[in-house]
């Protein structure tokens, strides 16, 4: 558009002074633009880290996606939205569901981004516990005799 521009008014620039020109108008893009990207979103390791949350990425890189869910909980943690107690039990459930994802593979491969990613995630999120969290309710299976590995209670009280 500007060389048109410079074409139309029929006066000879030297290339030099086309060359200025442009490196100007780059360095003038840039002092707009970097304030915007440290400020963006992406700069934030939370933000990039919920790829953990990609349907795609979970059925075919699920090691990758349990080290940035790891990442993400830390960072809640270090922002006090989370308790460092709790942090343990979402992970040990993030990655019980990225083992279930294995088994239904297709249908996160296949996963359909015009549609809604929370209907995908509650149709597969059944966990055999129903933590609450800070509530320290859990349901696990008391048929079994192990320790619950959320709160390490071999008997529960399911509601």
């Amino acid at each position: 558009m500007a060389e048109k521009q410079l074409r139309s008014l029929g006066k000879s620039i030297s290339d030099r002074r086309v060359m200025e020109f442009r490196i100007e108008c780059r360095d003038f893009l840039k002092s707009l633009t970097i304030p915007l990207l440290e400020k963006g979103p992406l700069q934030f390791s939370i933000i990039r880290n919920f790829r953990c949350l990609i349907p795609n990425l979970m059925a075919t890189d699920p090691e990758t996606c349990n080290k940035s869910f790891k990442l993400c909980v830390n960072a809640l943690s270090d922002a006090g939205k989370l308790k460092s107690k709790d942090c343990d039990a979402i992970l040990w459930q993030y990655k019980e569901f990225s083992n279930d994802v294995a088994k239904v593979s297709s249908d996160f491969l296949n996963f359909d981004q015009s549609k809604r990613l929370d209907e995908l995630f509650h149709q597969y999120l059944t966990f055999p516990h129903s933590y609450s969290w800070g509530n320290k309710e859990c349901g696990y299976d008391q048929g079994s005799t192990a320790e619950c590995p959320l709160c390490q209670a071999k008997v529960h009280d399911v509601p």
